[in-house]
């Protein structure tokens, strides 16, 4: 793998020397500190003054990051600062001098996925495959001879991802509303505002970020429909807010960009797990089942199951079947099975189901359609990426007869996926839901009766905020679709799916960082 395509270095100014100046601060307030310990053992101030330099190279580090948020991919050879290959002890390592202090730190980068050292412009041999990380170790020693003491700290890094919110919107719409009964289980972002009606809920805890992005009729994040309530507010801890079960309202939240296209993902992906056309696949313990589907080169699979492919190249990719075979995209609402979409030798579409066993994210040229629950075993993570949208099959017809298409006479068409019937069905959906350029939505939403619950534990991203049912959502006779109920799976907030793509031109964050004890060796 490459260096990103697109170069970022001098990258956003204003933050650089934002973080130079942080930077320097805390690095003088810390050996300050350690300086005026008047009457301290020599040894005690020497531990301090070797933490604070620690701290100070990964300072440093984190802010070459921010210049450039490939400088990683340079590995040990960059001359904007010393960065060590890993080493065995302080005798391997080349030092730097903390300005201004007789310290020194060594910072090293880790490698990862089993690889011996960094290799230049090769982010497999840094960027953990598992939970998209990558790790460097800083040690600070002060003193010498007998008293000099080492200190080391592990800081490990990551990208804002969209895995990162249970919920996230490019655009909300000009009407879509959250309304009274609404919660959002976890973190929140959109880079529209958020239009309300009464008391939607937002966030379960304070840690839950509601970030929010537009301005709003507010000025503040939000815009009311009045005729909810003229001073009706959402269930959220505005500044000073201290609820412990709501969670807390960012404004403004920074911008977070959609990639256009999933097109790189497809390089990233094995020949035998690219597929073109519209492709049905089962996902069980023992395998990948294919219920149709035609590779790339033209070998065909249906009735084959696939092992899942190795960590490093755990995806499968889904192309329309020529240049000319999809010429638009799907009406979800009116006609989402159209022959001139739908079919072995037409879009890219990917039809997914069944329980999988292994992480694996599934991309789609044109849309990605669940038909049937789709759950995890062990811990097992999944991503679901398409150009256009993420559906919900619902088939519906008319007096019994399956024509799939949405009108006035238009009922169920049974079975229908998931579990369960009438007000009691559910479908389960546990994955990480990205949607680039529409929504995350149901078939013939407004056809048909109540549906039951949509049960989505994972990650919801989309371009514009999808629908997936009209009315109060009970089954009273005048709603269709599904009720959302939306949890976050707290994995993703520290693993993401395999290959699953970050926001454009985000910045590597510090994600924790912990002392190592025994420290960094002498020798």
């Amino acid at each position: 793998m490459s260096r990103r395509l697109h170069s970022e270095r001098g990258w956003a100014m204003a933050t650089v020397m934002g973080a130079m100046l942080v930077i320097s601060l805390a690095t003088a307030a810390a050996f300050a500190a350690t300086t005026g310990d008047i009457g301290a053992g020599t040894k005690d101030v020497n531990r301090k003054q070797a933490y604070a330099a620690a701290e100070a190279g990964i300072q440093a580090y984190l802010y070459q990051i921010a210049v450039d948020p490939d400088f990683y991919l340079d590995c040990s050879n960059t001359t904007a600062m010393t960065v060590n290959q890993r080493v065995a002890n302080a005798t391997q390592a080349t030092w730097t001098n903390v300005p201004g202090a007789t310290a020194q730190y060594a910072v090293e980068l880790l490698p990862a996925n089993g690889a011996s050292a960094c290799a230049q412009d090769d982010p497999s041999t840094v960027i953990d495959a598992t939970y998209g990380t990558f790790r460097i170790r800083s040690t600070g020693r002060a003193g010498s001879g007998n008293e000099q003491v080492r200190r080391t700290i592990v800081a490990t890094l990551r990208r804002p991802a969209f895995s990162d919110y249970v919920y996230f919107t490019d655009s909300e719409g000009s009407n879509i509303r959250f309304v009274t009964g609404d919660v959002v289980n976890g973190p929140l972002h959109t880079n529209d505002r958020i239009y309300f009606c009464g008391t939607p809920q937002f966030g379960t805890k304070p840690a839950h970020n509601i970030e929010v992005v537009g301005a709003g009729a507010s000025g503040q994040g939000w815009t009311r429909d009045t005729s909810c309530g003229a001073s009706a507010l959402p269930l959220v801890n505005f500044s000073g807010g201290t609820n412990q079960n709501y969670g807390t309202w960012v404004y403004p939240a920074s911008t977070l960009t959609l990639p256009s296209s999933n097109t790189a993902l497809k390089d990233q992906t094995l020949s035998g797990y690219r597929f073109k056309g519209e492709t049905k696949l089962n996902f069980t313990a023992g395998g990948i089942v294919v219920t149709q589907g035609t590779l790339e080169d033209g070998t065909v699979k249906t009735g084959q199951t696939l092992p899942y492919p190795p960590r490093a190249n755990a995806s499968i990719y889904v192309s329309n079947y020529s240049s000319s075979s999809c010429s638009t995209t799907t009406d979800v609402q009116n006609d989402p099975y159209n022959t001139n979409l739908t079919g072995p030798t037409k879009c890219g579409t990917a039809w997914v189901q069944g329980t999988y066993s292994s992480s694996i994210t599934v991309a789609a040229q044109q849309d990605v359609v669940v038909n049937g629950n789709l759950v995890h075993s062990g811990n097992a993570v999944m991503g679901l990426i398409s150009n256009n949208y993420i559906r919900v099959y619902h088939p519906v017809g008319s007096s019994g007869t399956s024509n799939k298409n949405c009108t006035s006479s238009t009922v169920d068409y049974n079975p229908q996926p998931g579990s369960g019937s009438g007000s009691g069905h559910t479908l389960a959906i546990e994955a990480a839901i990205l949607s680039l350029t529409k929504s995350f939505t149901v078939d013939s939403y407004g056809c048909g009766d109540s549906l039951g619950k949509l049960n989505v534990t994972g990650a919801i991203a989309q371009k514009t905020r999808g629908v997936v049912g009209t009315g109060s959502g009970l089954n009273d006779g005048s709603s269709t679709g599904y009720i959302k109920n939306y949890v976050y799976d707290s994995r993703l907030k520290y693993r993401t799916p395999p290959n699953f793509l970050d926001p454009v031109g985000s910045s590597w964050k510090l994600k924790s960082s912990v002392e190592q004890v025994p420290a960094l060796p002498a020798s």
